[in-house]
């Protein structure tokens, strides 16, 4: 095999292999906390910079199977994909499934938890999203012949940023206000809990405190029963 396809062939099973997603949230309240943050983030690393900036709409489902969802889905996917989503399937303890909107591109996003939390807002998760040439309603409408339901509709205005070996998403989505979350993707489960503990280190660093799993809870499950009144708005609400 010559170097050149020995690099095509990493490169596909980099692509194909199976991703876990760390990820730490932190509640920023304002603007003005926002822009401190990523002052202090500048600071502490030179490369520190901005590398996507999207605008995002994200519908949530709950109920349906995904082994229905791999039916629905699989004149849009590739083999290799739904593959994937049987994987998580077979691992996942809890599944979140979304459609998604960036930038007028819409997404199949499914979450899966490794551990005893919902995979909404699970720390230890297996995550897939994927493009698909459908405009998010008909993406919609897909899911729900699965046996899903909307479970609520959710906006946000998103920077991404590196930091270190890390990314950081700093975002509004109403009725939340200005969150940031700290995230690394990694290929294998022996290092998730180093990597969570590794991430909440770097927070500390920072000042900045994570959003408790109970209260995000409670946050979620507020937006979730009023989310008509916030969706593509700018209002907030406090939930203590």
């Amino acid at each position: 095999m010559s170097q050149t396809a020995a690099l095509v062939l990493l490169a596909a099973l980099e692509r194909h292999r199976m991703q876990y997603e760390i990820e730490v949230k932190a509640l920023l309240g304002d603007q003005e906390a926002s822009k401190n943050l990523l002052k202090k983030l500048a600071d502490k690393d030179a490369n520190f910079k901005q590398f996507d900036e999207q605008s995002q709409l994200n519908h949530y489902f709950i109920g349906g199977s995904i082994d229905n969802l791999v039916k629905s889905a699989k004149p849009y996917l590739a083999l290799e994909k739904l593959d994937v989503l049987n994987e998580i399937a077979k691992k996942s303890t809890s599944i979140s499934v979304r459609s998604r909107q960036k930038n007028g591109k819409t997404f199949l996003v499914v979450k899966g938890s490794l551990d005893s939390t919902s995979a909404v807002h699970s720390h230890r998760r297996i995550e897939f999203e994927e493009p698909i040439d459908l405009d998010i309603a008909v993406l919609d409408e897909l899911i729900i012949s699965a046996g899903y339901d909307h479970e609520a509709k959710w906006s946000a205005e998103r920077k991404m940023y590196t930091f270190y070996d890390l990314t950081v998403d700093i975002f509004f989505t109403p009725g939340y206000g200005y969150v940031v979350e700290f995230e690394k993707v990694i290929f294998d489960t022996d290092s998730i809990d180093r990597t969570r503990s590794y991430i909440l280190q770097i927070m500390a660093e920072v000042g900045v405190e994570e959003l408790h799993p109970n209260r995000l809870d409670r946050m979620f499950a507020y937006y979730n029963d009023h989310w008509q009144e916030y969706y593509g708005t700018q209002k907030v609400f406090t939930i203590s």
